[in-house]
């Protein structure tokens, strides 16, 4: 057995009860969170396109499919099977190989639909258009298929790759009608890792004067991303998965989607104590929620 099956075993036989059951702790014992799930490994980082996407995330697998499929044979290759899902904040969401390769390769016919589409959009919205429509045409733009749907097609306009959209890249959602396809919307895309049902992303912040690197307990801080009443997100907020290399150490915090309509009246971020295996020191500290990974950085104080 290689090592990366071992780790793939040992992932899905985790302990979810007890993450599942941190949600109902009082406030004191979660700003002491212990991090049941440190491991050195691959750091989160971008893995080479495949045909499955399938990432170990919170203790389980989750594919494009459902929760806990079984990935079957993956070889000695990590790349082989691992390939988040990331998404634009919206519904839809697709591995990162698809922002590379595309999730599929059209055939002539339906790219000769899909550029109608371009064109009849351009011509209807000649000031308002995706940028790549507006400046290299119906017939030249630059597209790869991010989610092929039976009735949606998400496409990336513009440069695309596994690190996500270039500085004029945008996102277009078109719908079937007939043997035709319609824009449906269209806009930027702010890449992040997609949400696990229930579950929404958590920014992962460093607090004013910075993170201690000579202790192996640091603190960060964690603000909710979506509109939850203003509500203190200690209590709702995952255990942190953890993910150590030699230099650089991964942090992803979720916490529970809010149930029902919630005002946004803007969130306030709550420290969270995380354990690493050894002393940060020089390596990088990442928020793993956005893809790629980004670097912490300090909260804009209120």
């Amino acid at each position: 057995m290689s090592d990366f099956e071992r780790q793939l075993g040992d992932a899905l036989h985790d302990d979810t009860g007890e993450r599942d059951r941190a949600a109902g702790l009082a406030a004191g014992a979660r700003r002491r969170a212990r991090v049941r799930r440190t491991r050195r490994r691959a750091t989160l980082g971008v893995f080479a396109a495949s045909t499955a996407a399938i990432v170990v995330v919170g203790g389980q697998v989750w594919s494009h499919n459902e929760v806990g499929e079984d990935p079957g044979a993956g070889g000695d290759d990590p790349s082989a099977v691992l390939d988040p899902l990331v998404t634009c904040g919206g519904a839809d969401s697709w591995p990162v190989s698809a922002m590379a390769q595309g999730a599929v390769r059209p055939t002539a016919e339906e790219d000769t639909r899909i550029r109608d589409s371009f064109a009849q959009l351009r011509r209807e919205m000649p000031m308002d258009a995706p940028a790549e429509l507006l400046e290299r045409g119906a017939l030249r733009a630059e597209y790869v298929v991010l989610v092929d749907g039976p009735r949606e097609l998400v496409l990336g306009l513009g440069e695309w790759s596994e690190q996500g959209p270039g500085p004029r890249a945008s996102v277009l959602t078109l719908a079937r009608d007939g043997d035709a396809w319609d824009a449906e919307g269209w806009g930027d895309c702010q890449l992040q890792i997609a949400d696990q049902p229930g579950r929404d992303r958590v920014e992962v912040t460093a607090p004013k004067g910075g993170v201690d690197r000579e202790t192996r307990i640091i603190t960060v801080l964690a603000t909710e991303r979506e509109c939850t009443s203003g509500r203190d997100a200690t209590p709702y907020l995952s255990e942190p998965e953890v993910e150590e290399t030699d230099r650089q150490v991964s942090v992803l915090l979720t916490s529970e989607a809010v149930e029902g309509s919630a005002l946004c009246v803007g969130n306030r971020p709550v420290e969270v104590e995380i354990e690493l295996a050894e002393p940060l020191g020089d390596r990088e500290l990442l928020d793993a929620g956005a893809w790629p990974p980004v670097p912490v950085q300090a909260a804009e104080q209120p």
